[in-house]
């Protein structure tokens, strides 16, 4: 953990984003195999490791903010650091991994000849139906991990417990992203 804090000191934002980048990817290989995946989709792996890799840095700057807003570990100053986070990066984080997989997944399967207006159709679609489950469910996840990346866990090994928790979550959201639209909330079935 010496080796984690030094290279957090001397290059902070790639630490965090290559820290963000492999334990998802692990995490989503690992969530794939246990899912009963004979293979591992790389291309998925790609797209959610990726996507964990560029908001990392993000995430890093902003629990520096929120700590030099609201130092300490208190309850009176936990509390709305805690809540201030849930808001924003739930906010921000589940529309863009949505729309993240949506296009690089395109991407992914048609290079250049990408339809982006299916794309974009089907990403405000899968927000409309999804999001409120989402958020409901985020809340739920988000609230103790944050709750307990703020009271306990040194600040060089925030990106590795987050990123470490987002593996369960990243797992959550690519199911929401990938369900039969048939299967989901607000469908006919559920």
């Amino acid at each position: 953990m010496q080796s984690l804090r030094r290279l957090q000191v001397a290059w902070p934002l790639t630490n965090a984003a290559c820290t963000g980048f492999v334990v998802m990817s692990a995490g989503d290989a690992a969530a794939q195999l246990a899912a009963g995946a004979t293979q591992i989709d790389r291309s998925r792996n790609l797209i959610a490791s990726s996507f964990n890799g560029c908001a990392s840095p993000c995430f890093f700057r902003w629990y520096r903010l929120m700590d030099w807003i609201a130092p300490g570990t208190a309850l009176r100053t936990l509390v709305p650091k805690v809540l201030c986070s849930q808001i924003f990066t739930t906010g921000m984080t589940n529309p863009c991994f949505i729309s993240w997989c949506n296009a690089f997944e395109e991407l992914s399967r048609t290079g250049a000849a990408a339809d982006w207006a299916a794309v974009r159709a089907r990403t405000v679609e899968q927000l409309r139906r999804e999001l409120p489950h989402i958020y409901g469910s985020s809340m739920i996840f988000w609230l103790p991990v944050t709750s307990a990346n703020y009271a306990f866990v040194p600040e060089h090994l925030r990106i590795l417990w987050v990123s470490s928790c987002a593996v369960l979550w990243g797992g959550f959201v690519s199911f929401v992203a990938h369900r039969d639209p048939e299967s989901g909330p607000g469908s006919k079935h559920s």
